[in-house]
């Protein structure tokens, strides 16, 4: 269940739950500013298909506190004034002093999103930046094209796609004088009446895309103006130009002359699965005792955190764990049998060193000498050439090195410490709760986690591929995860904060 709130601060604590058809046993509490923040955000509670029941559902959010429901200064529900949700415009949750009649109409802004059968969603998208001062008259067909790159091994697992754009329409335009067409294929369009389809405000819109019209590599996806075959003109259809790449958050500038930034366009689609395997999996190494460093202890209580969340309650499999001597250099890169490139997700723990730059040290470790220790050249391009995605390192200073970053291949993320990394079973708790039980993405876990964890101002952050995945990546099975970036556009981005 999708609920858009906001908390407030004078509510810490489990304050408020949720219950489902009038069952005290169907609860879910939660504490307001914990949930949604003190900015209004969606976030999701995992209700429990066996609370259900055919025909109507009520679900009821309470405080039981005062038992009153709730005032303003506890949470806020947005209110849709327009009934299509975060498309419109919408009002909060006024409570206190009625407002005026014209200010309570509207829908409460959640929802409950089912599965049947299973299904992995995936955003795709460019960012490339196609908006640029070389683009210079409205109707230049560049306003309206979109190359999105699909691979193979994503294609193959695809079950729908559905293709949003940002746009708006101009009552000069009635009917269907416009249409989409996906890769330069006659057969392959999609007509619309600009008004019809966009109303007269910028919205988010979806085209239902055949999945036959999709091809492995580059798919061009075209919006074009059929009477005038000259793309369009101002007065027709405007698609947002996104100015800080990160679509429906950001400023929107106008489809107008000189406006630089990212076209409104990409494709959400749905897939069997994993589209590197069969099951997700999640793999594990760490070290205790060392030759010439401190030992570290109770380090398998953090390995514990990860087989319970991942294992235990997302429901992932173990492909393999390495401890002490058995860890090298190997199950850092492909071909041993057991890497971290043959699992979604790999954990490790142990000490890190700024010595000859930084080093995942191994039990024999050795200063100022290449050996017995993992460096950004034993992994340059490695990390993602198969199956793995992200690489959590609870090791010191490893992301002081920006060197780093040149690991990453097909990978999406390596998520880690610039300053010293002092293990933690409350970071890792942390972190999975909000990326799988509350579905936040992996960058907003890792910021939580480690403020919550950390407040003496160390360092720590995440290295990334693509801007997309920095910013909207989440784990497998909890919202969007984005496709690899292929072709490798150049770009890595770097995201540091201070844990104060």
């Amino acid at each position: 269940m999708y609920v858009y709130g906001e908390g407030y601060d004078d509510q810490w604590g489990e304050s408020h739950y949720i219950e489902v058809n009038g069952d005290s046993n169907q609860r879910i509490y939660f504490d307001p500013v914990q949930k949604f923040g003190s900015m209004f955000s969606w976030r999701y509670f995992d209700i429990n298909v066996n609370w259900l029941t055919s025909g109507s559902n009520t679900f009821y959010i309470y405080e039981p506190v005062r038992n009153e429901g709730w005032k303003n200064s506890d949470l806020q529900i947005g209110i849709d004034t327009e009934n299509d949700f975060d498309r419109s415009q919408w009002k909060r949750n006024n409570w206190g002093s009625m407002p005026p009649p014209e200010q309570c109409d509207g829908e409460l802004m959640i929802y409950l999103e089912i599965t049947i059968g299973g299904g992995i969603e995936m955003v795709i998208r460019d960012d490339d930046n196609e908006m640029n001062d070389n683009v210079n008259v409205d109707y230049s067909d560049d306003y309206a094209i979109k190359y999105l790159y699909i691979a193979s091994n994503v294609l193959d697992k695809i079950t729908s796609a559905k293709l949003y754009v940002y746009g708006m329409g101009h009552n000069d335009q009635i009917g269907s004088t416009h249409y989409l067409e996906v890769n330069d294929n006659s057969n392959q369009r999609i007509y619309f009446d600009p008004i019809l389809k966009f109303g007269g405000t910028y919205r988010w819109e979806m085209f239902d895309i055949d999945t036959d019209w999709l091809l492995p590599g580059q798919n061009k996806f075209e919006i074009r103006e059929s009477w005038r075959q000259e793309g369009w003109k101002s007065s027709d259809l405007k698609v947002g130009i996104d100015t800080y790449m990160d679509y429906g958050r950001s400023d929107i500038k106008q489809n107008t002359n000189y406006k630089d930034g990212e076209l409104m366009m990409y494709l959400l689609i749905t897939t069997t699965g994993d589209p590197d395997g069969d099951a997700f999996e999640y793999s594990g190494t760490y070290i205790e005792e060392y030759i010439n460093l401190p030992d570290l202890s109770d380090l398998h209580l953090n390995w514990q955190k990860v087989q319970y969340w991942l294992g235990n309650i997302a429901g992932w499999q173990e492909s393999f764990l390495e401890t002490e001597g058995s860890v090298g250099e190997e199950d850092f890169r492909p071909g041993s049998g057991t890497d971290s490139e043959d699992a979604d997700f790999h954990y490790h723990v142990g000490h890190g060193v700024d010595d000859i730059g930084t080093e995942l040290a191994m039990r024999g470790w050795i200063p100022m000498i290449d050996y017995e220790d993992v460096r950004v050249d034993d992994v340059w391009q490695k990390w993602g050439d198969e199956d793995n995605e992200w690489m959590f390192l609870q090791s010191c200073h490893i992301l002081s090195d920006s060197d780093w970053v040149n690991a990453l291949d097909d990978g999406h993320m390596i998520i880690g410490f610039v300053d010293e990394g002092t293990t933690s079973t409350w970071l890792l708790e942390y972190f999975f709760t909000k990326s799988i039980n509350s579905g936040w993405t992996v960058r907003e876990a890792w910021y939580y986690a480690s403020t919550h964890t950390y407040s003496d101002g160390r360092r720590v952050g995440i290295f990334a591929d693509s801007l997309s995945q920095l910013n909207y990546d989440h784990l497998w099975g909890q919202g969007c995860t984005v496709v690899d970036e292929y072709p490798d556009d150049g770009y890595v981005f770097i995201d540091i904060w201070e844990c104060n």
